[in-house]
């Protein structure tokens, strides 16, 4: 089609050279156990200062406390074959020699510090903006739900944010996300013991109605639900909007630690991504860009770290 075949010029023969060379060594050959890759914490070099505005904050203690979680992806019980069966991995911690999906430091000691009461509004991401004239790089999908004439309110959970969006807004008011295990903590309590927020049973009163259809309603206001509130007074930690925590990065991919769960449960979508409403459940997304990262159940919350975090 392009010329004489020993042209090597020609786009087939520069293809055909490329798979022989592919293919000179045979396949049976290759090691053939699974190999992870080494994953480190993406951090927010972001230093707070002492200046920080703690209404609507609530204090969270310090000191040692047993962090124990697992991952929830879909598919990832049967785990890997051979030596690396210890299940489908979600994220390495600093604590941890490789990727895995327990998690597992039973002397964590913490630093005390403060946390959202309940998680970012409309309101409150609106006043960020017009505070700081905050704009993404990147727009597409960037508030989303304030576009469409819906019922949004002032004090629903804001929504439709990216990580970068979410720590921006943090940033402004010298406060950072949470990690996973200071999210954990809050929802267990100060005695860690706690299956959820409010208690070791499932309450529906303490948490809205699930939301099963293929349009996602609006969420209810935050602190709707008083019962599911944390012992220390932590509101809408659970099955209200799922929550950014930590990023995670190997050298192909990254991907964030929410943890929560939300309302919305369509039909079959716990098989894409399972709900994470117990207290030592996490779950992971994967990241594209900001504007396929952002999402109608995804919100956040801030903390303030009181001195360097854990030991």
């Amino acid at each position: 089609l392009y010329g004489s075949s020993s042209d090597q010029s020609c786009p087939n023969e520069v293809f055909l050279a490329d798979r022989r060379n592919m293919t000179a060594i045979p396949l049976y050959t290759y090691d053939t156990e699974p190999h992870l890759l080494s994953q480190s914490r993406v951090e927010d070099n972001f230093v707070p200062t002492s200046h920080f505005d703690s209404n609507n904050m609530t204090f969270i203690s310090g000191g040692y406390y047993s962090f124990i979680t697992q991952g929830a992806q879909v598919e990832g019980w049967g785990g890997l074959v051979g030596p690396s069966s210890y299940g489908q991995p979600d994220v390495q911690f600093e604590f941890e020699e490789k990727p895995s999906r327990w998690h597992n430091h039973s002397f964590l000691n913490l630093s005390a510090f403060f946390i959202d009461t309940y998680p970012v509004t409309n309101k409150a991401y609106l006043k960020f903006i017009f505070e700081s004239g905050y704009k993404p790089k990147y727009s597409t999908n960037f508030l989303n739900h304030l576009k469409i004439a819906t019922t949004n309110s002032d004090e629903q959970p804001v929504r439709y944010i990216s990580l970068s969006d979410a720590r921006a807004y943090c940033n402004y008011y010298n406060k950072t996300l949470p990690r996973s295990y200071q999210w954990q903590r809050v929802a267990q309590g100060p005695n860690g013991d706690r299956i959820f927020p409010w208690g070791n049973d499932w309450d529906l009163n303490a948490v809205p109605t699930p939301d099963t259809g293929f349009s996602m309603r609006e969420p209810p206001d935050v602190g709707t639900h008083p019962l599911g509130a944390s012992a220390e007074g932590v509101h809408d930690l659970v099955a209200t909007i799922w929550q950014l925590t930590d990023q995670f990065c190997d050298d192909h991919t990254c991907r964030v630690i929410i943890r929560g769960g939300s309302y919305y449960r369509p039909n079959s979508a716990e098989w894409y991504l399972p709900s994470t409403y117990r207290n030592d459940e996490q779950q992971t997304l994967l990241l594209f860009s900001d504007a396929l990262d952002r999402s109608g159940a995804i919100g956040f919350r801030c903390v303030v770290n009181s001195v360097p975090l854990a030991a």
